[in-house]
């Protein structure tokens, strides 16, 4: 039940560190060039600083509980994996890794202040729920953000310089308020599904109606699919935007 690694590296292993049944606590623990830096399975894990990378994943968690604070996830074929379990991420920096970011499958999450760049797709959630929050989508070249059967909250986050879309949803079941979006090269939101979305008090980098409508993805442009809501929009960034 008190496992801690705290100050230690461990390169080329098959798997870094494997917790099963057990409680983990990671402090400043480097993890690189391995299989899976982290793997966990009905386990308890805390991890605060240091980092995982080069690697083909780098933390995958099954029905577990996760809170990673000031650490870093980069350069892995896969960052995050997550599935059936809680997940906490506090000033969590996720970048350069191939395929994707973060993947969350029926999971609650709860992610603060991180930030997603240079990531193949950003962060993929299919279900589960939670909220995201002041956290920084940039520079990703697929989709930052891909929603599929997620109740998730969305708020006060900045989605920049993505090559692709924004936020692509597959339902209505997000709500998406209060963030800023500025220089993504395909739509600020595409919906992809029949329901419609929820998009209020957004700032799209415009105050101008057919700016702000031709970089979203909806009724408008596929009857096939739902409606965005997106007015009222704010009619500036946030100032509290990160």
């Amino acid at each position: 039940k008190r496992n801690i690694l705290e100050h230690c590296r461990i390169e080329y292993a098959d798997s870094g560190v494997d917790a099963r049944f057990s409680t983990l606590n990671l402090k400043s623990v480097v993890i690189i060039r391995s299989h899976t830096a982290i793997l966990v399975h009905d386990s308890v894990l805390q991890i605060n600083g240091g980092s995982v990378g080069e690697s083909e994943t780098g933390i995958e968690a099954h029905d577990s509980e996760l809170d990673v604070r000031d650490a870093t996830i980069a350069n892995c074929q896969r960052g995050l994996v997550t599935n059936r379990s809680s997940v906490g991420l506090a000033t969590v920096k996720i970048k350069g890794n191939e395929q994707f970011g973060l993947l969350a499958e029926d999971c609650r999450v709860k992610i603060s202040s991180a930030v997603l760049t240079e990531n193949g797709n950003g962060a993929r959630f299919k279900g589960g729920e939670g909220q995201i929050q002041m956290t920084r989508f940039i520079r990703n070249r697929e989709t930052a953000l891909h929603l599929s059967g997620a109740r998730i909250k969305i708020q006060r986050c900045q989605f920049a310089d993505n090559s692709r879309d924004a936020i692509r949803l597959e339902d209505g079941r997000a709500l998406v308020t209060g963030n800023a979006f500025n220089a993504n090269k395909g739509f600020n939101l595409y919906n992809a599904g029949r329901e419609d979305a929820n998009a209020l008090l957004n700032w799209w980098g415009s105050i101008d109606q057919p700016l702000i409508a031709q970089k979203i993805y909806d009724a408008v442009s596929d009857p096939r699919v739902g409606s965005v809501q997106v007015f009222p929009w704010l009619t500036e960034k946030p100032p509290f935007i990160p």
